[in-house]
């Protein structure tokens, strides 16, 4: 069943130098009108497919979606007529432009792309507020909504005790929760070109990231995933759908959608996008199949994110690997988990490792697995040991 719904807004004044996502648009173009009415169209067919009575949460991102409170709000209105027990609405905002609280009276939740409070490292990233924007922002909104606010670590000359700083600013702000994100270098972003040509080093891991948890831990907030801390209650109940593997629908240019087995993507092209729509033709671009130990990779990704629930293991054994064999095969990196009869977790101080520690466990589960189908079938060939979301 679907439980949450994903809406795309691509459009923005200014789409930063690091940014990968279709964004970037310019929201007075001739494309926005005709944007919205598309996605209203997208939504009357899915309408026509799907039961949208357990919808529970709602996530506008972006681009930025704050910019058309009406129409997000009318999204809003006619998704509501199907579900009455949507429990959080998300609207990602941009702290450089006047954020009026009373357009989004609809909305349970704001979340600030704050990045960093360092006017340097602003620009640096591409972004245009400053950090008196951000914090006014952040003050005003925290009156009237459930407040995130998103940081990145990992600018290249940006100093450990500069990041602690940036996460002591957006708690005095009044947020209730903090999503803290390594800096990602794409290719073909300008950010890219600017690393490569200034030969910038670029952070790798979270080693230094350890008294940022601590700060947060003391000011209330739990790590409850690797990038998400939360105080009590406030956790994005959003985002929790998609690492436990709930089913959601993506609405708009490259929205991603997981419903049952299958995950699809939407059209990136606008133009593309756009023809599908009006010729009363879903917009898929792509979709695959999550299958089999596919499946098991995603679990195990997943699972192990989630610093305070962990990987369930109950979901291994829906693919008949022994839980008792696979307890047995993990017990060699015990110093790094927290193991118990049904559930595994990272221990907190090895978080910075926890790519390695997951593709073991994706081994030791794939030798199960393929043990299991070969006594099933002859001639059946492994997979091969790299997890290939890693």
């Amino acid at each position: 069943m679907i439980k949450g719904i994903y809406i795309h807004v691509p459009f923005c004044l200014n789409k930063c130098y690091y940014c990968d996502f279709l964004s970037g648009i310019d929201p007075k173009s001739e494309y926005a009108k005709e944007y919205f009415e598309a996605i209203e169209k997208e939504l009357q067919m899915y309408i026509q497919i799907y039961d949208l009575s357990f919808v529970e949460t709602i996530y506008f991102g972006g681009g930025t979606p704050s910019l058309f409170p009406k129409e997000i709000g009318k999204i809003v209105d006619i998704i509501s007529r199907f579900s009455s027990i949507i429990k959080e609405i998300t609207v990602e905002a941009n702290p450089a432009y006047d954020f009026d609280p009373h357009k989004f009276s609809f909305a349970t939740r704001i979340s600030f792309g704050i990045q960093t409070f360092y006017e340097k490292y602003l620009r640096f990233l591409g972004r245009i507020h400053t950090p008196l924007e951000a914090k006014l922002s952040l003050e005003r909104a925290s009156k009237y909504f459930s407040v995130n606010g998103d940081l990145i670590f990992g600018i290249p000359e940006q100093k450990p005790e500069e990041h602690l700083e940036d996460i002591k600013t957006v708690i005095n702000m009044g947020v209730n929760h903090i999503s803290c994100y390594l800096l990602e270098i794409h290719e073909n972003t300008p950010l890219s070109k600017i690393i490569s040509k200034e030969k910038l080093k670029v952070l790798e891991d979270a080693h230094d990231f350890f008294q940022v948890q601590r700060y947060a831990t003391e000011k209330g907030f739990l790590r409850y995933e690797v990038s998400n801390f939360a105080k009590p209650n406030n956790e994005c109940q959003h985002n929790m759908l998609y690492w436990n593997r709930e089913d959601f629908l993506g609405i708009g240019a490259s929205a991603w959608s997981k419903i049952g087995n299958r995950r699809f993507c939407n059209m990136k092209n606008l133009k593309k996008y756009y023809e599908k729509i009006n010729n009363r033709d879903l917009p898929i671009e792509f979709s695959e199949d999550i299958t089999g130990f596919k499946a098991i990779e995603e679990i195990i990704f997943l699972g192990l994110r989630k610093i305070r629930d962990g990987l369930d293991l109950g979901e291994l054994e829906y693919f008949n690997i022994s839980i008792s064999e696979f307890l047995k095969m993990v017990q060699d990196y015990r110093d790094f988990l927290i193991i118990d009869e049904r559930r595994i977790r990272i221990k907190e101080e090895h978080i910075p490792i926890i790519d390695g520690l997951t593709v073991r466990l994706i081994i030791i589960a794939e030798k199960l697995y393929g043990a299991n189908r070969l006594s099933k079938s002859s001639g059946f060939n492994l997979f091969s040991t790299k997890a290939s979301f890693l």
